[in-house]
């Protein structure tokens, strides 16, 4: 029985020091915080610990997911504005996602850029930890208690980290703001099969319970300016259109909220997307004049 026993705890101590070797390894050859089943937002938090500055000194924050990581210029924002901005997105987060960030509050104005992919359940699964850097004994023990999820995505985070060109939908190589604006259209590799229709997650349960999330938080800020960004031309539908203008009321029922329909915009053209509702460069700028313009014409920062 004794030899048995040992042998156990032999093959128990090796297992656990290849577990500790390669956390260890993963630790200090990326610096990932693993606060969620997210790439993004690892990623993204990663940005947050080595940014606090800006978060606290940022009035602007801008939330959501890619639709405000990829589609809101906020390097453009702050200097146009003249104020700090930081882009706190990631993939697939929904406006729920943020409710445990420090940004309810006066003197902030919080920006979501959004689609039809953003209602619905959220898709990141928070660990210990979230939304900021946890200490290196809870991220060691995050990954112990669900190392499958993070040896999945491990071998390509280094590779999307890395990416200093911007014409990668994986890319996340944050500018200063914490922001990824694409390249131009004709720079960036299209993958022809992804979008080829829209996700319709849109439903009246939906609505409703992300109305209610916005009535919640938009008493707390300054203002809470959702953004509704456009798709591509060609793919425009009428039960779309219809949806958006319910949104729209709905939405402008709600004290402190400026809502912005983009959606069907005439001044976006094939060339400001790389995906259905994703923009190259120019139509990240586009849709960010759009919003400095509101934002100024409301005197939201006065």
């Amino acid at each position: 029985m004794k030899p048995f026993l040992s042998k156990i705890f032999l093959f128990l101590l090796v297992q656990s020091l290849i577990v500790i070797c390669m956390i260890g390894y993963l630790d200090n050859k990326f610096g990932l915080p693993f606060v969620s089943n997210s790439i993004s937002y690892n990623a993204k938090a990663k940005f947050l610990a080595e940014n606090r500055d800006l978060f606290e000194k940022s009035r602007i924050k801008v939330i959501g997911s890619s639709m405000s990581l990829n589609n809101i210029d906020c390097q453009m924002l702050s200097d146009s504005l003249k104020v700090p901005v930081i882009n706190l997105a990631a993939w697939k987060m929904k406006l729920n996602d943020f409710s445990n960030f420090d940004i309810w509050k006066k003197g902030n104005v919080v920006i979501m850029n959004m689609h039809f992919t953003d209602f619905g359940r959220t898709s990141l699964i928070a660990k210990k930890g979230f939304p900021f850097e946890p200490g290196r004994l809870t991220n060691f023990t995050n990954i112990l208690k669900d190392f499958k999820t993070y040896s999945d995505h491990i071998e390509n985070y280094g590779d999307y980290s890395g990416k200093k060109i911007r014409n990668f939908y994986n890319s996340l190589y944050f500018d200063s703001t914490g922001t990824v604006v694409f390249t131009d259209h004709d720079q960036f590799i299209m993958d022809d099969h992804r979008w080829e229709y829209e996700l319709n997650e849109f439903s009246e349960m939906n609505l409703r319970l992300f109305l209610n999330d916005v009535k919640a938080k938009a008493p707390l800020v300054d203002k809470l300016v959702i953004c509704f960004t456009p798709s591509i031309v060609e793919k425009i539908t009428t039960e779309k259109k219809q949806a958006i203008i319910e949104i729209e009321q709905a939405l402008r029922q709600i004290p402190n909220v400026l809502f912005i329909n983009n959606y069907g915009d005439s001044i976006f053209n094939k060339m400001d997307f790389v995906d259905y509702c994703h923009f190259s460069k120019s139509g990240t700028r586009k849709n960010t004049s759009i919003i400095l313009s509101r934002i100024r014409d409301m005197k939201i920062l006065e």
